[in-house]
């Protein structure tokens, strides 16, 4: 995946697309300290994190949807070019792992899609024992234990986009807050810092299936739409809105709708 590619994304029916515009990517310095003792004083500095995304979509027919997701961190870029992987960084998604965990509320109004609330923890799993991911009626979940992994940073949803992204598949775009906690976040780390996602751009695999799938499956005995996005890509990076930008984000975008494909699926 090229990085400029995601983020040239076209999503249609922005209402306030200047206030998307007005923030953009830059360095960030991460001290994964925090993660395990082997990974003490190493930080790691990117402008863009790829990742591989795991997302339910639960559509019931009241409208009232919900979105999980896991985003696992593989990699890291700066000015397009990939971050090498050295020393104790190179056992990434091998002797520790790191991913972004969120869920989402949206409602169905009419032909359109609001993003209401939302919420995600950036984690740590310091001795890789998290298992495999996988995204089922039940949630995205890991198949191990995660009970020792470690918050970095946190944040909560400022405005979400969902529509068509330039390889013509669905995907989401979502700007939110970014705190890092533990002096995990050596720089930007200023108050109205931000994480933008841009995610779940993938083709459906054969007959829908797994991997690399975006799924959509029939109404169940409740009439509740279940999409499953299992293998998709992405990308995570941080930014400083310009002043004035994130109030406006508050705001003005806090109505951002976009298309459905169809009544009940969101997704």
């Amino acid at each position: 995946m090229i990085p400029s590619t995601i983020r040239k994304v076209a999503l249609g029916l922005l209402m306030a697309a200047p206030a998307f515009g007005a923030s953009a990517a830059e360095p960030f310095t991460w001290n994964l300290s925090g993660v395990n003792p082997s990974l003490a004083g190493v930080t790691i500095t990117a402008d863009t994190v790829m990742t591989t995304d795991f997302l339910v979509n639960r559509a019931p027919p009241t409208g009232e949807g919900s979105d999980q997701y896991i985003m696992r961190i593989d990699g890291f870029s700066l000015d397009g070019t990939t971050v090498p992987l050295t020393g104790a960084l190179a056992g990434l998604n091998n002797t520790f792992g790191l991913y972004v965990e969120g869920t989402l509320a949206l409602h169905a109004n009419g032909p359109v899609s609001v993003y209401d609330s939302g919420t995600f923890a950036l984690m740590a799993d310091p001795t890789n024992d998290d298992g495999s991911l996988s995204a089922t009626t039940s949630g995205a979940n890991f198949s191990g234990d995660t009970t020792n992994d470690v918050t970095l940073a946190t944040g909560s949803l400022i405005s979400g986009t969902f529509g068509p992204q330039s390889n013509g598949q669905m995907g989401l775009h979502l700007q939110e807050t970014f705190a890092g906690e533990n002096d995990f976040l050596v720089s930007p780390n200023l108050p109205d810092t931000v994480m933008d996602a841009f995610f779940f751009n993938t083709p459906p695999g054969p007959n829908g299936q797994p991997p690399g799938s975006r799924q959509q499956l029939p109404p169940d005995s409740n009439g509740v739409v279940y999409v499953l996005v299992n293998n998709g890509f992405g990308t995570l990076d941080i930014s400083v809105p310009e002043p004035g930008t994130l109030g406006l984000l508050g705001t003005g975008l806090a109505g951002l709708l976009v298309l459905r494909r169809r009544r009940g699926a969101i997704w």
